[in-house]
């Protein structure tokens, strides 16, 4: 760390493949995001046959270092798409409407001549961090780098004053529900998810292994935050994504089954 810079690295994200860190976060309020190719972090190859499918796992990819960092993908203030056939960038902006379905961040596309290992596409990410710098404390091992003490996981519980709101997405089905308590959002939904067990919401069926959930912790929304669809995106403002916190907690409390 030097001055207001340190580096990220990400266990979740493929090993970088040059002289550069995963991320660089600036004076408490940006995230500075290196450009992601379509690797496997689990096997360093390249995957994803279209464009579309190697977006996703570029997206995948930063999505996994913006938690290393404390922060979510959904912050992002920028994003670079760089693409070496622009014939298919319909495929890839299809891809990125999934990932940032509300208030998307700005974004520009460059046409290159060729990428590192071959790839069709990289993205790169400028993120916010908190509104007050603060990020959320982010699974061990992972930012600080190693050496450095890492804090303890919050409690799964709302802090005082504070609910959850939370978005089930599975194209072409979007469901919010807002101002929920930590107990009503365990029976609604973590409950069956940390169980992977497909279950009911807004007379819909959803399937943990394909819908895709967001959970975000911030201040009791007013009816008029809700009114004319603006409830989401009045959430995102005010409140910060704690989905992989309150499932991990959610693993450790099983719901129980009929008669308790």
């Amino acid at each position: 760390m030097y001055g207001q810079r340190q580096t990220v690295t990400a266990a979740d994200a493929p090993a970088a493949i040059g002289p550069y860190s995963h991320a660089v976060r600036a004076a408490g309020e940006l995230l500075f995001c290196s450009g992601q190719i379509p690797l496997d972090p689990a096997t360093g190859e390249l995957v994803g046959e279209s464009a579309g499918e190697q977006a996703r796992r570029c997206l995948d990819n930063l999505r996994a270092v913006c938690v290393a960092a404390g922060t979510t993908l959904e912050r992002a203030v920028r994003l670079t798409i760089y693409m070496t056939d622009l014939e298919r960038f319909g495929e890839v902006n299809k891809v990125c409407a999934e990932f940032f379905p509300d208030d998307p961040p700005a974004r520009a596309t460059v046409g290159v001549a060729a990428l590192p290992r071959g790839a069709q596409v990289e993205i790169d990410a400028v993120v916010a961090l908190s509104e007050d710098g603060a990020a959320a404390p982010p699974p061990a091992g992972t930012w600080p780098p190693t050496g450095a003490p890492v804090p303890p996981a919050p409690s799964p519980a709302a802090r005082p004053g504070q609910v959850y709101h939370l978005e089930l997405r599975h194209f072409p089905r979007n469901l919010c529900r807002f101002n929920l308590s930590a107990e009503e959002l365990h029976a609604t939904v973590l409950g069956p998810w940390a169980a992977d067990r497909p279950f009911e919401l807004g007379e819909l069926k959803w399937d943990p292994r394909q819908a895709r959930l967001t959970v975000l912790e911030g201040p009791r929304l007013a009816p008029g935050d809700l009114t004319m669809g603006r409830g989401w995106g009045v959430a995102k403002r005010r409140s910060r994504e704690v989905t992989e916190r309150v499932l991990a907690a959610a693993v450790q409390t099983p719901s129980r089954g009929p008669g308790g």
